[in-house]
């Protein structure tokens, strides 16, 4: 817990069921202003790490359709990056529109009750490959 001037920051654990006891005292205090939410899960490596070999597949089947398309057949991976391979995926023009659409926070509506809505996580794991082709 760390306090400086009038803000005060903690961060607290708590499982979904335990959330609206936790939150609702807070939003009977005088003095609150405000204060931040962030949901995540405890499997969030997990997940990602899913979502990356469905990304991986994914992109080879398209890679393999655009090598068909220039009579060639797709050869070994020579690259592959959860980030962005020294911009070439938007030199190129290929960046989806939500890059790193990763977001272990949202922001929700600044209505007291509003705040202990629990808001559904989203997850993307985008990924750039580069393949040989042969």
């Amino acid at each position: 817990m760390e306090a400086t001037g009038a803000q005060l920051s903690s961060g607290l654990p708590l499982a979904l069921g335990q959330w609206r006891a936790a939150a609702t005292p807070l939003l009977t205090m005088p003095n609150l202003d405000g204060f931040m939410i962030v949901f995540d899960t405890t499997g969030r490596e997990k997940i990602e790490t899913e979502l990356a070999g469905d990304a991986i597949r994914i992109a080879r089947r398209k890679a393999e359709g655009i090598a068909a398309g220039l009579g060639r057949k797709l050869g070994a991976a020579s690259a592959v990056s959860t980030g962005d391979l020294k911009n070439l995926t938007r030199a190129m023009g290929l960046a989806p529109s939500e890059a790193g659409s990763r977001s272990s926070s949202q922001t929700i509506g600044t209505e007291r009750a509003d705040l202990l809505t629990v808001m559904s996580l989203k997850f993307a794991q985008p990924v750039d490959v580069i393949y040989r082709l042969q």
